[in-house]
């Protein structure tokens, strides 16, 4: 036997005729999977799985013998195939044929646990040195793959029964154990047996009296029966517990020959991700423009795979493009030692978007761009791409005015246009705006209008209006703002009626029928829309019941009077030891919370709704067919107007007994002060949101809906966000204002677009969820947004995770988008600056002032950062964000009130966590005396300042500044009236003299112009995206004669300057949405610090552990200023429609597009080379394709637009100025060069 074992390399292949005999033994009605740890030739192992119809896996070391195995298991699987019309029937399709035998050792194999219900095992007969019996070795190494229920056939000699070590390892995991010797004519030569056993799920302790009966059938062949042939099979093999999408199977180290057979199967070639990054899909949502595009949407475009297989023809040169964008993870992890001695392990994996634009020549070289290579790769390129843009994505509206031309004439004629000597009507660019918007409203049910403040959002929201001829609309504005669009409605469109919405009556009389049809607007202020007195539960309690509280198995159940009973069956105690009696008891069972719409007794999770169960949340009936809300309306009442109870009575009853005990009478006010009568509140009141009210009563009625500030609806979970839903939902048509659409997360646009848009709505609801669940939020923002998984976990001392804690796991989104989120909004949205309305307005500049701190102010700075920095650092660690912005404010505003002394407490401990004393209350901060000094300057020059200041709360420090400024000879006031009062207020000051007005930048946020402020200065930045824009705009708008300066300040080498650099990135990026600006380096640099929260990142900084590497300020804004006027220019070439009834000239727009779109009728030859407005943080040069853009600026300091009353140095005539029209650019996207025919 030893020479025979090493002569065939302990290869002992079964006989065909005792596999034959081992078949009737078993049965497979389900199927399954059989492994051959040591296959050889295949030959059983094939027979097997055939005869069975199993998978077949097997394990060969020797090379010649595998590749024979793995030749007859790939024909096997071939024909299972076949056989079958669906080849994955009976197959693991995540397996390959290639990789079913590997040649390997068994002790290499990766498979999965409980894998496989038949365990085919003939093994070596052999002895090692190190690991004993090789037999026993197979045997115990292989025994976890074979699931629980399964069957092992083991082929091993007959004198392995001696080895108890082995028989006990059976005895112990194998049940049903049957062994057979082989047939004599086939024993004689090796003496071997086949063992039968079924796998236990858990293994038992042997007995010892069978494994010596076992120990004894070694010692002969008489001990033990034949294996023969058996008419019913004896062992069924149970179902598979690992099914395929789960189950694996392959080698711990690579063979080529299977890597690359695999590869081309499985491999990254065949992957979606592989293949978008070879022809990457359009955009999810097809690019369709309401209006031609800017070069500044130019690179986004590309990289969200709009342009993708382009080729770029020059000369000699050819190029293929594509783009693309997709995300990279980037992990993080922090340990934090908690006091009991474990560790709190914080795990952050953070996305972030990259956009990879590609190019291939003819060559084959690939070439990828980004950051200063790809701006000059635009810049080389752009003629040829902003052809390609116009040809492939041509705008919807053209410029042509599209029929509207007439009404639009029409409307406005009573208000003349400032600046334009008594001419009315609506400007060139309102008009096309309004048409653009009413284009889209033909086919689509929504349209946003994105305007810059000062463009008459209100008067093109009024003009579409108009244009639909909408009998009913419903304008939603800020509570400040209802004035403002009854008289803006009045002026602009003749004819119609405007009502101010207050209660339902209004609501009811608003859509009552009127006697002459005229249109009529109702305007309502978000406050209106959204208040409601609150609500309160709804539900029957008490009546029969459909469940016993007290026997039927529930857990603690919660009484009306607070006891709590346990499970037990109280009826089955005795009677002393039950806590009711059985009178009792029997109230008890009847009583139960039940719906007062279908009666229905309400459970949860098995088991019936307790009263405080029920009050911790709104929930609705548990019948499916009912799903009533058990909450409603209430009344709110004063504590004078509350309902009786027993208490009152008793007071009542008490106060009665005071005064007739005494003889006397009761005086009438002590009487009515229990009868709810004598209100000395006034808060208590009864009111019906009228958003709601709208859309319960009035849907189908309602025209139109004009949502003005949408961006302030955003909000996923806030009133104001539901009473615009339901209005828009009320609404045939929504039309949406705002000035600024983008606010830096893609969940706000989520919100927003569902509830504009029925295209989101069906492309985002699960319909099998309700409630909010069926928003499908978190597919729009792991597509679009950016998405942070933090995980945290608690460690022992010895580094262990502690059996009774779980993995906590939560989602964050944090700020920035990807590209392909633009077609949302370019596809439904119509941009409108102030320099398209072709008005000289005068220069606008945005300026960063650094200065230097004063020696012992910075001092006391430097102690308090160093204080708070360790602080920062231990909570970043944690991954705590709670207190990170108390402790940031602290930094950031106490250079500003160095005066103050300042302390930062914990406010969950009280403990100090930093302090600094303040200086002598005579001290002048260097940027108080460069604020004072600017604002001398510029009264001299007679222009007045608006001062913003961020401290105006608890630590308010606007009457320090106004005593600084009045000392030093200026007339100074702080601005505190109510929104509807500003505008009085302000001309108020303005008329007594005032040179400065302070204020907080969200007090005149929007609503109100400060035409006579030319001059706003930033004392500190505020980091709202929408307030930095739309107050530092409030006076530059038409109407403004004087240059337009705006001054952030900032102490120099402080958290100050960081703070501001990074809310210039934010602005730049919400801006890039508009298309306002290209790629710029140094703000580039700083989107992956923007991409996070503010507040964190500012942290970061102090701590060291993030540094911004952007160069200064000054540079940061200069470089943001040179893109943003290339960004502006239009792609395409069309033909400027403006359709007055004297029928002027047509106006033509001179572009840079290579292939112009097809001429409309009426299409004019470029102008004379009129200019456009310098943009936003603009340069007086700016190159486009190796030649010079249109940057002209007139001498006064206005912009290129020249006047037409200082043309040639002379004053033109009254004739010709009573002629004068605005130039008509398009909306929103600046026009290159304009000029009148």
């Amino acid at each position: 036997m030893r020479l025979a074992n090493l002569e065939k390399a302990s290869y002992f292949p079964l006989p065909p005729s005792v596999t034959d005999l081992i078949l009737t033994h078993i049965a497979a009605p389900q199927g399954g999977r059989i492994l051959d740890p040591c296959a050889g030739k295949g030959t059983a192992l094939v027979t097997f799985a055939e005869k069975l119809g199993l998978d077949p896996f097997g394990v060969e070391l020797h090379e010649g013998r595998a590749e024979a195995a793995r030749q007859s298991t790939n024909q096997l699987v071939a024909s299972q195939a076949m056989a079958t019309s669906d080849a994955t029937a009976s197959s693991d399709t995540n397996v390959s044929a290639t990789t079913r035998i590997l040649h390997d050792s068994y002790l290499n194999l990766i498979t999965s646990r409980g894998g496989y219900n038949l365990l085919f095992t003939n093994p070596p007969y052999q002895h090692d040195d190190e690991d004993g019996r090789l037999e026993y070795q197979w045997l115990v190494h292989t025994r976890p793959w074979l699931q629980p229920g399964g069957l092992l056939v083991w082929v091993v000699p007959q004198h392995m029964l001696r080895f108890r070590k082995a028989t006990r390892y059976i005895l112990s995991w194998y049940d049903q154990v049957q062994i057979y010797r082989f047939p004599d004519d086939t024993y004689d030569q090796f003496k071997q047996i086949v063992l039968f056993g079924v796998h236990r799920p858990k293994a038992i302790t042997p007995d010892g009296e069978m494994v010596e009966k076992l120990a004894q059938l070694a010692a002969g062949k008489e001990h033990l029966l034949p294996l023969t042939a058996v008419t019913e099979p004896t062992y069924a093999l149970p179902p598979l517990t690992v099914k395929r999408g789960a189950f694996k199977f392959r080698s711990q180290f690579v063979d080529p020959v299977d890597a690359l057979a695999e590869a081309r199967q499985l491999g990254a070639s065949t992957k979606t991700a592989w293949q978008e990054h070879l022809d990457p899909d359009s955009a999810h949502v097809p690019l369709r423009p309401l209006t031609p595009l800017k070069i500044g949407h130019m690179n986004s475009v590309i990289a969200a795979g709009h342009l993708n297989n382009q080729v770029l023809a020059q000369d000699d040169e050819r190029l293929l493009i594509k783009g693309r964008n997709y995300k990279v993870t980037r992990a993080e992890e922090y340990e934090e030692p908690l006091p009991d001695g474990r560790t709190r392990v914080t795990h952050l994996e953070t996305e972030s978007v990259v956009t990879d634009i590609t190019t291939i020549d003819t060559t084959g070289q690939v070439t990828s761009y980004k950051g200063i290579e790809l701006e000059q790769f635009l810049q080389k390129w752009i003629t040829h791409l902003t052809g390609i843009v116009a040809r492939e994505y041509p705008p919807v509206y053209q410029f042509d005015l599209n029929g509207y031309g007439r009404l639009l004439n029409s409307l406005s004629k009573q208000r003349p246009i400032p600046g334009m000597n008594g001419k009315t009507g609506l400007l060139p660019a309102q008009k096309h705006a309004a048409a653009a918007a009413l284009t889209r409203l033909e086919t689509e049910r929504d349209v946003i209008i994105v305007g810059e403040m000062g463009v008459g959002k209100t008067t093109v929201g009024a003009a579409v209006a108009a244009g639909r001829n909408a009998r009913r609309t419903v304008v939603l504005c800020p509570p400040h703002l209802v004035d403002k669009w009854q008289r803006e409605f009045k002026a602009v469109w003749p004819g119609v009626r405007t009502m101010h919405l207050q209660t339902v009556s209004d609501v009811d009389q608003f859509f009552a029928g009127q006697p002459d049809n005229a249109p009529l607007v109702g305007v309502l202020k978000q406050t209106t829309a959204r208040s409601a007195t609150g609500w309160e539960h709804a539900y029957d309690y008490g009546g029969p019941s459909s469940h016993n509280y007290g026997s039927r198995g529930y857990s603690d159940i919660e009484r009306p009077w607070g006891q709590e009973l346990s499970a037990r069956k109280l009826m089955d105690l005795p009677a002393e030891e039950r806590p009711f009696t059985e009178k009792q008891l029997l109230a008890l069972q009847q009583r139960g919370i039940r719906c007062p719409i279908c009666g229905e007794t309400q459970f949860r999770s098995g088991r019936p709704l307790t009263v405080s169960e029920l009050k911790t949340g709104t929930w609705t009936c548990s019948n499916v067919v009912c799903r009533s809300p058990h909450y409603q309306f209430t009344r709110r009442r004063s504590e004078s107007q509350a309902r009786g109870s027993f208490k009152l009575y008793t007071e009542r009853e008490r106060a009665i007994r005071r005064y007739t005990e005494k003889g006397q009478p009761v005086p009438f006010h002590e009487l009515e002060k229990w009868h709810g009568t004598a209100v000395r509140d006034t808060f208590g009141y009864g009111k019906v949101p009228l958003a709601g009210y709208i859309k319960m009563r009035a849907k189908g009625k309602l025209d139109l809906v004009l949502v003005d500030e949408v961006h302030q609806y955003k909000g996923f979970d806030s009133d104001q966000g539901y009473a615009m839903h339901h209005l828009a939902q009320a609404a045939g048509k929504v039309v949406a204002l705002t000035g600024t659409i983008y606010g830096g997360k893609a969940s706000s646009l989520f919100y927003l677009l569902f509830r504009l848009s029925p295209e989101m709505c069906r492309a985002y609801i699960d319909p099998g969820a309700a409630g909010q669940r069926r928003l499908r939020s978190r597919d729009w923002v792991s597509a679009y947004g950016i998405l942070q998984r933090i995980e945290t976990r608690i460690l022992d001392e010895d580094g262990k995770q502690t059996a009774n804690s779980r993995s906590n796991v939560r989602f964050k989104e944090l700020p920035g988008g990807s590209p392909a989120m633009l077609p949302w909004l370019l596809n439904r949205s119509v941009f409108l600056s102030l320099r398209d309305m072709g008005f000289p307005l005068p220069e606008y500049t945005e300026i960063p002032v650094s200065v230097p701190m004063a020696p012992e102010q910075a001092v006391r700075y430097e102690s308090l950062k160093a204080q708070l920095k360790e602080e920062l650092k231990e909570r970043l660690i944690r991954g705590d964000k709670s207190l990170l912005a108390g402790y940031l404010y602290a930094l950031l505003f106490w250079p500003d009130s160095p005066r103050r002394a300042k302390v930062v407490t914990c406010p969950r401990t009280g403990a100090i966590v930093a302090s600094v004393p303040g200086l002598p209350d005579d001290f002048i901060g260097p940027k108080e005396e460069a604020i004072v000094e600017m604002c001398l300057n510029e009264k001299a020059k007679g222009r007045r300042v608006l001062l913003f200041c961020l401290q105006t709360d608890t630590l308010d420090i606007q009457p320090e500044w106004k005593e600084m400024l009045e000392a030093a000879g200026l007339k100074a006031a702080i601005l505190r009236a109510s929104p509807s009062k500003r505008e009085k207020w302000v001309e108020k000051q303005v008329q007594a003299g005032v040179d400065v007005i302070i204020t907080h930048p969200r007090k005149v946020e929007t609503g109100i112009d400060l035409l006579d402020f030319p001059s706003l200065k930033w004392m500190a930045t505020d980091y709202s995206v929408y307030t930095v824009l739309q107050a530092s705009r409030r006076s530059w708008r038409i109407g403004q004669t004087q240059p337009v300066d705006v001054c952030f300040f900032a102490y120099e080498g402080t958290i100050q300057e960081d703070a501001l650099r990074l809310v210039a990135a934010k602005v730049a990026a919400a801006l890039r949405v508009n298309g306002d600006v290209v790629v710029s380096d140094s703000l580039a640099d700083l989107d992956d610090l923007t991409s996070g929260d503010l507040v964190a990142t500012l942290a970061k900084i102090i701590t060291g552990d993030v540094q911004i590497e952007a160069h200064s300020l000054q540079q940061a804004f200069a470089e943001a200023n040179a893109s943003l006027r290339q960004a502006n220019t239009v792609i395409g070439e069309y033909s400027i429609v403006d359709d007055d009834e004297d029928d002027e000239p047509v106006l033509a727009l001179e572009t840079i597009g290579q292939r112009p779109l097809p001429a409309i009728a009426g299409n004019g030859q470029p102008g004379n080379g009129h200019t456009h407005q310098p943009s936003l943080f603009s340069d007086n040069q700016a190159k486009l394709n190796g030649t010079a853009a249109a940057t002209a600026l007139s001498g006064n300091g206005t912009n290129g637009h020249t006047s037409t009353l200082h043309r040639q140095g002379t004053p033109a005539s009254s004739a010709e100025d009573d002629n004068i029209k605005p130039p008509v650019p398009r909306p929103r996207l600046l026009i290159s060069q304009l000029g009148l025919k």
